[in-house]
């Protein structure tokens, strides 16, 4: 289980499971490198359905989101939950088998313009930064911040990271009913936590491909409360002393849908997704 919670050019484009409803909701997203495999152009798009009224702000919704969180992710697709007994099997190769608990990410060392930098050159330090680059990118509205943001974890082999985040951010502020220009202080806000990670391949010393299961938390006061699940692509990428966020893959939307589930439900185990503990 989750114990805490501190676009780009191609970012990663995940699947996105919509947990609950209790207003019309657009989310943006940005695929973000890193965490979002980032690889996938950031895309925005609504996911809305019949008009609801409208929510009323959470009872402690944070009056100024973190500065730094993770990247949204343009979602391809929306499915139901998987009931809570269902079985799902993965297609050979896609997945490997997680040991048991939840994997402890070793913390940053270092932090620039608030976002955790630092990670131990191994396995876990790349799941680590994947887990806090994607959460920072995820969790801001303001399109400077996105893109200062990605202008920080952005591999610079990943061209055009910067353009795409705040190109993202923008998209969803439009589509959560908020004015292009930032004010200085807002009720919205678009929070995104990394719940659980999917290895890819055979990590190499300096790269390491995991996927993440994203919970996003969204509130405006125009599109009301809304919850959902996304899967990001986020590869990552040694540059010779930390970890940064690499052009993310194609991921078939076959295979973002399928794998985009409950982080806690038994589905997910059986896809061989992992908890986060950070």
């Amino acid at each position: 289980m989750l114990t805490k919670s501190p676009g780009l050019n191609h970012l990663p484009t995940p699947g996105t499971q919509r947990q609950r409803r209790t207003g019309p909701i657009v989310l943006g997203s940005l695929v973000l490198g890193i965490l979002v495999a980032l690889v996938g152009v950031a895309v925005a798009r609504a996911l809305s359905g019949g008009p609801t009224p409208a929510a009323s702000p959470p009872t402690a919704p944070p009056s100024n989101p973190p500065a730094a969180s993770a990247p949204a992710v343009a979602p391809t697709g929306t499915a139901p939950l998987a009931p809570s007994g269902s079985a799902a099997t993965a297609s050979a190769g896609t997945v490997q088998a997680p040991p048991e608990g939840p994997l402890h990410l070793p913390a940053a060392t270092g932090n620039i313009a608030g976002v955790p930098v630092g990670y131990p050159h191994t396995t876990s330090g790349a799941i680590s930064a994947a887990y806090h680059f994607t959460q920072a990118l995820g969790s801001t509205l303001s399109p400077d911040r996105g893109a200062a943001i990605a202008h920080i974890v952005a591999d610079p082999s990943y061209t055009g990271a910067t353009d795409a985040v705040a190109a993202a951010i923008a998209g969803t502020r439009q589509r959560l009913g908020l004015p292009a220009q930032v004010p200085t202080t807002e009720s919205a806000f678009f929070l995104g936590t990394p719940s659980a990670y999917l290895p890819q391949g055979q990590p190499s010393r300096d790269d390491v491909d995991v996927y993440l299961l994203v919970r996003i938390n969204t509130y405006s006061p125009t599109a009301g409360n809304d919850v959902s699940v996304q899967m990001v692509d986020a590869p990552m990428h040694w540059n010779g002393s930390d970890w940064r966020l690499a052009t993310p893959h194609d991921v078939a939307p076959a295979t973002r849908t399928r794998l985009t589930v409950d982080p806690n439900g038994p589905t997910a185990a059986a896809l061989g997704w992992r908890q986060l503990s950070a």
